[in-house]
């Protein structure tokens, strides 16, 4: 009953409004659109993008989403499908894999608490790679702790093939995560009385894990279609997708450069209000890690989820690159220990010290409310303004969870804490989107109808954005030199007399000397300006 019922409050709290805003540029359009032409031009082996293909991703998250389109139709609530999905299939996976170490409760809890992670949310009301990916890496780490208690082919079998499958979803970072992750348990669960006996040691427990089965099942899984693509684009793909995206991003030299605390404000509201019960018992933790060799079943899980934590969010905040999706393969287990913490803190009932974060409970509400009125005309501003009654909810919850935790009521306070979160990322993320889409694309979506409108030919300035190909239904060019622009005015289009348009951003406005003085501005809208050149 407890599996079912997780499902369904997965499906309710992912589901509803999921396609009421359109393709959001630059990502989410990205894999909506990167998909559709897929679908639309029955080329299955390798990604594209702007009807070009596209060597910087591998292929199965568009397969995914190709496929949810071949049997649902087009849209955008179908493109969001896969990557809801695999936040509700990593909340199945989180209570499955937990269940043997925590038992039925704590692990639905733990579940739950996933789902309701608004970092989370966020992210699984968008088309993106991470969310499956982190279903992917979730159940083959789960998977192996578990065949590590209890030896089992199915359970090998399955964390083999999870971890084949994310590789083919993102490439070799998942592997080398997983087995990273999956090393250090070991070596931090091994007795041993020299380096030398450690390695003997690690060795047979390595050797434990069948580790030619999965190289087999890698094989098998991979070695199709990265042989194939490889082949198709006469090593073309290796050299974009190995060398300039994996090796690259680790090193920092492709893009999203932030700083070493980038992570904090991700962590702080990506997490809350959970995030309250998370780092109120530090106890708990000290002793998993002082216990860890002695693999009682709840202490050895809570262990392997803090060491798994942990090696995600230390590996990103090491590595220059950095944006707040890479962090989501921790948050699995996190929500793990937040649930041992409340079960933890409810079993002794002795919670009144959790009282500030009660406080900054409350108080983030009112700042809510506060900055509704203080912050000048955006997005947030209209969100805030249109969320005012959620704002106040969170007052009231914030006072209901102190006063539960002055009282020591240790299961009203959290139950007040998870439904409160339940409800913030069931309403507020989807209602997010939608105030994001109205307020910030939609105004750039009519631009894109005026050239339907105007039968006009269309092409962009140095950038480009995937929206633009998802409603017109055809490459768009993208103009990066003088020549470039020559052959784009010379170009006639599908339609008799049709003009020339231009969509240019704001930093490359100066590049408008490529083309004749007389052109025409016909709307400005954020960092967009169209022009028409005739």
């Amino acid at each position: 009953m407890a599996l079912p019922l997780l499902v369904l409050l997965g499906l309710l709290l992912y589901l509803p409004g999921l396609g009421s805003y359109g393709p959001l540029d630059p990502t989410d359009s990205f894999f909506i659109e990167g998909a559709r032409e897929l679908h639309e031009t029955k080329q299955y082996l390798l990604p594209m993008f702007n009807y070009q293909v596209w060597l910087d991703k591998p292929i199965l998250y568009f397969w995914l989403v190709a496929g949810c389109y071949k049997i649902f139709g087009v849209s955008a609530f179908v493109g969001r499908l896969v990557s809801a999905l695999s936040a509700v299939l990593t909340g199945v996976a989180i209570f499955l894999g937990a269940r043997p170490a925590l038992g039925y409760k704590q692990a639905f809890t733990a579940a739950l608490i996933f789902l309701t992670f608004p970092l989370v949310s966020v992210i699984g009301h968008e088309s993106l790679t991470d969310m499956t990916l982190t279903l992917l890496m979730s159940g083959s780490l789960l998977g192996f702790f578990n065949y590590l208690r209890r030896p089992s082919a199915i359970t090998i079998v399955v964390a083999y093939l999870c971890l084949a499958l994310a590789f083919l979803c993102k490439g070799p970072v998942a592997v080398v995560i997983v087995g990273l992750i999956v090393l250090l348990q070991l070596a931090a669960t091994t007795e041993f009385s020299s380096p030398t006996d450690l390695i003997k040691v690690l060795w047979v427990r390595v050797m434990a894990l069948r580790p030619w089965l999965g190289l087999l099942i890698m094989l098998v899984v991979n070695l199709p279609w990265y042989g194939a693509a490889t082949y198709y684009t006469h090593g073309a793909f290796f050299q974009a997708f190995f060398i300039t995206q994996n090796f690259g991003r680790m090193v920092g030299k492709v893009n999203h450069l932030e700083p070493f605390w980038y992570y904090i404000p991700v962590i702080i509201g990506g997490l809350f209000p959970l995030n309250l019960a998370l780092f109120a018992c530090p106890s708990l933790f000290v002793a998993a890690v002082k216990k860890r060799k002695l693999l009682s079943r709840e202490e050895g899980f809570i262990f392997f989820s803090l060491l798994w934590a942990a090696f995600v969010l230390l590996l990103f905040e090491v590595l220059k690159t950095k944006l707040a999706t890479y962090i989501l393969p921790a948050m699995p287990p996190l929500a793990i220990l937040t649930a041992a913490v409340i079960f933890y803190l409810v079993e002794r009932g002795r919670v009144k010290h959790l009282w500030p974060g009660a406080v900054f409970f409350v108080l983030a509400g009112a700042g809510g409310l506060v900055a509704a009125a203080l912050i000048k005309a955006s997005w947030v501003k209209v969100l805030l303004q249109e969320q005012q009654l959620l704002l106040i909810l969170t007052v009231v919850a914030g006072f209901a969870y102190l006063f539960f935790l002055l009282k020591n009521q240790a299961r009203a306070a959290f139950a007040t804490l998870l439904l409160s979160a339940a409800i913030g990322v069931g309403v507020a993320v989807p209602h997010g989107h939608r105030v994001f889409y109205r307020e910030v694309h939609k105004p750039f979506e009519a631009m894109i109808m005026r050239v339907i409108k105007d039968r006009a030919q269309i092409a962009t300035v140095v950038t480009e954005e995937p929206s633009i190909s998802y409603f017109l239904h055809r490459h768009i060019d993208v103009i990066n030199t003088p020549v470039e622009a020559e052959r784009y005015l010379a170009q006639k289009g599908e339609f008799a007399g049709s003009k020339h348009y231009l969509l240019v951003p704001e930093k490359c406005l100066r590049d408008m000397e490529w083309f004749p003085p007389n052109a025409r501005q016909l709307a400005k809208i954020r960092k967009w300006t169209l022009f028409c050149i005739d």
